[in-house]
């Protein structure tokens, strides 16, 4: 049998990836429709790639169910990954200091490909409050942090940033949200991603000076008015250095040029 040829090789894996982002927290257990359609391949496409994966150990199928989820293959690769991403102890210290200070929540971020991506976060002390999952992929084309990552993306990345909120109306461009946040140091928003959701995010850059993410805090939109954004902005100014400081340049400085 001959040797797939790279575009159809490289398409497999683009499709396997698809289905594996199918999953999520409180997501781990889906039909054979189910990710087809989310991941928008044939179902015996699916079958076939859903079966390598299953050999791999990466993915489990429950025949009683009839489901698929996230196999033990899994919990090597999170502890790998873990290791590689996770911020260390006065980082998470730092965070936590801030929640107690103010009550809302508090994440750390950093820029993979088109997306946001949270590498630390740390939940609010109020019942109603801002919550995220740790790898959780994010759109860059709303949200306060990712006016704060976009600083320093290639051209190309913020251009179909520019096209996605052309598409929406979204009614601002990512050049006045990147300029404005550039200008005063910090970048807001309301309800950009999520309906009643405000953040305040600034920027997190390494030991040697190169930008790596966006420190934000979030919370409902009532809470977060003119007078919080500015308080908030200004003790994340405050922390965002001590908090790079404690990078290890070697681990973190893909995040500084992933295209």
């Amino acid at each position: 049998m001959a040797e797939a040829s790279p575009p159809t090789t490289i398409r497999s894996v683009s499709r396997a990836l698809a289905l594996i982002r199918c999953f999520a927290p409180g997501v781990d257990s889906l039909t054979l429709q189910e990710l087809a359609s989310e991941a928008e391949v044939p179902k015996s496409t699916a079958v076939r790639i859903l079966g390598a994966l299953r050999a791999e150990g990466m993915i489990d199928h429950d025949p009683f169910t009839r489901t698929y989820s996230p196999g033990v293959g899994f919990l090597h690769w999170a502890q790998v990954a873990g290791h590689r991403w996770g911020v260390p102890t006065a980082v998470t210290d730092l965070m936590h200091s801030a929640v107690s200070k103010f009550g809302e929540s508090i994440s750390l971020y950093v820029r993979s490909g088109d997306s946001r991506i949270a590498i630390a976060h740390v939940p609010g002390t109020q019942t109603l409050r801002h919550v995220i999952a740790v790898g959780e992929s994010m759109t860059l084309s709303a949200g306060s942090s990712s006016w704060i990552l976009l600083q320093n993306a290639p051209p190309e990345i913020v251009e179909r940033v520019e096209r996605s909120l052309r598409d929406r109306g979204a009614g601002y461009t990512a050049k006045e949200k990147i300029e404005r946040s550039t200008r005063l140091g910090y970048s807001s928003s309301r309800g950009e991603r999520e309906a009643g959701v405000a953040g305040v995010s600034v920027r997190v850059d390494l030991p040697h000076g190169r930008p790596v993410g966006a420190l934000t805090f979030g919370g409902p939109t009532a809470r977060i008015g003119k007078t919080e954004i500015t308080e908030y902005a200004q003790h994340l100014q405050t922390i965002a250095p001590t908090i790079g400081a404690q990078l290890d340049t070697r681990r973190y400085s893909s995040a500084t040029h992933v295209s």
